[in-house]
Formats: C-alpha cells, sequence, structure tokens
C-alpha cells in the first residue's frame, strides 16, 4: 500500500519537476524526502517484531500521512508561485520574484 501510494505521489512531483513550473529544487527535495520515508517505512516492517505489530503499524502510518504532507507542501509551493506569476517560462528561464 505504501508502494502504490508513494508511487502516485512521484507521479505527480516528477511531471512537475521536468516542466518547471515552481522552483525545481522543492520538487527534487519533496521526491527525496518522500522516497526516504517510504524506505523508512520498508525498514520499519522489515525490523521492527511482529510481537510489536502496533508500533509497526502506527511507524507505517506516519510513514503514509508524512509523504502525504510533503508531497502536498510541495504541490501548494508551486501553485503559490503560479497564482502569484511566477511559473510564467520563457526560453526555459523561470521569471518570477517569489522563492527565487
Amino acid at each position: 500500500m505504501g508502494g502504490l501510494f508513494t508511487a502516485i505521489a512521484l507521479a505527480v512531483l516528477v511531471p512537475e519537476a521536468i516542466s518547471g513550473l515552481q522552483p525545481q529544487w522543492v520538487t527534487v527535495a519533496a521526491v527525496v524526502v518522500d522516497v526516504l520515508l517510504y524506505v523508512g517505512m520498508i525498514l520499519a516492517r522489515l525490523f521492527v517484531p511482529v510481537t510489536r505489530l502496533r508500533r509497526r503499524l502506527g511507524l507505517m502510518a506516519i510513514g503514509m500521512l508524512s509523504i502525504a504532507a510533503v508531497s502536498l507542501a510541495a504541490v501548494l509551493v508551486g501553485g503559490v508561485r503560479d497564482a502569484a506569476g511566477g511559473g510564467v517560462t520563457t526560453g526555459g528561464v523561470t521569471r518570477g520574484h517569489l522563492f527565487r
């Protein structure tokens, strides 16, 4: 389930990074954090014993919610920048004053 959730988050963030409509460092940072959170979920599944099932599920739930929060924040930063007029691209160079 976490893999599907991460894949959907990356399917939204990667095209935004390629299109250049928002600061690329925001999107790249969000992708890196999402992947690290997913790796943390896998490690929790592998190393937290079954006797601590409640803790394992809690860690995995926190990981999924964190992936959602990071991805949403990255998309909102791009939306705020585009709404402020900073998302206009000319010749591959983003023009704008916000987040520069």
